[in-house]
């Protein structure tokens, strides 16, 4: 009986002391770091992160309501990690969207033009928009150093959200992948579900399948373009939906 007491104080002396400290401040959120990349935060960043979390109790701070609250208003915050450092600290991590291509929407001409050179004139709208390469809209926006994907059908696109068709987003992919590659596209068009063309920095024009992998087309791009500057001919056009791609040159 007596040792069943000790251990029933026991436990009632551990439950008051850790109230005590819960209650003290022990554990009341002091410190913040906050990281954006490299860098430290912004300081409108910091700031709302700081109201989101001072002064709370770090050991029932719920990580994942601070992270959708602040990610739902900061649509260019890719992701957001929080890390917890006992007694009083919080280390924030902020991972930022980055622009990869430009959408925009072709305007319908009576007649085709083109250049000098017989490459096809593109005309659009006012509006265009920044994406990330998940096809997340981050500014309603143009960029003439990244690649623009002329659309045919005008789309309602709000900052924040991911474009709903499943071919553009694809096109991004294959745009992300070309520059990862050393190669500059400049224009893209989505000609059928299944096709993309690509109007590169030089020129030439290069259609590839959605439906091939996207790495093992770009790397049949690359031996055709250094086999063609080796030859000393000009391509026009490349088309890598076949087994056996075509080519065309001037």
């Amino acid at each position: 009986m007596k040792s069943i007491l000790k251990i029933l104080f026991f436990l009632i002396f551990l439950g008051g002391v850790a109230f005590i400290v819960f209650k003290s401040g022990f554990f009341t959120v002091r410190k913040i770091t906050c990281r954006w990349e490299k860098d430290s935060c912004p300081p409108e960043i910091w700031n709302e992160l700081t109201s989101l979390a001072f002064g709370k109790n770090l050991i029932f701070l719920k990580k994942e309501e601070i992270r959708k609250k602040f990610l739902n208003t900061h649509h260019i915050v890719k992701n957001l990690k929080i890390k917890k450092v006992l007694p009083n600290k919080l280390v924030f991590e902020l991972e930022k969207r980055k622009e990869v291509a430009v959408l925009g929407f072709e305007l319908k001409l009576e007649e085709k033009e083109t250049t000098s050179s017989g490459k096809p004139v593109f005309e659009t709208t006012k509006d265009f928009f920044l994406v990330d390469e998940e096809g997340v809209v981050i500014k309603k926006e143009n960029d003439p150093l990244l690649p623009l994907i002329l659309l045919s059908e005008q789309l309602i696109l709000n900052v924040g959200q991911q474009v709903p068709q499943r071919e553009i987003v694809e096109a991004i992919k294959f745009l992300t992948t070309l520059r990862l590659n050393l190669l500059e596209p400049k224009i893209a068009k989505i000609t059928s579900p299944y096709s993309l063309t690509v109007w590169l920095k030089d020129g030439e024009e290069v259609v590839f399948s959605l439906k091939k992998e996207i790495q093992v087309q770009v790397d049949s791009l690359q031996f055709i373009l250094s086999r063609s500057k080796i030859e000393g001919k000009e391509i026009k056009k490349i088309d890598l939906r076949f087994d056996k791609p075509v080519v065309s040159y001037e």
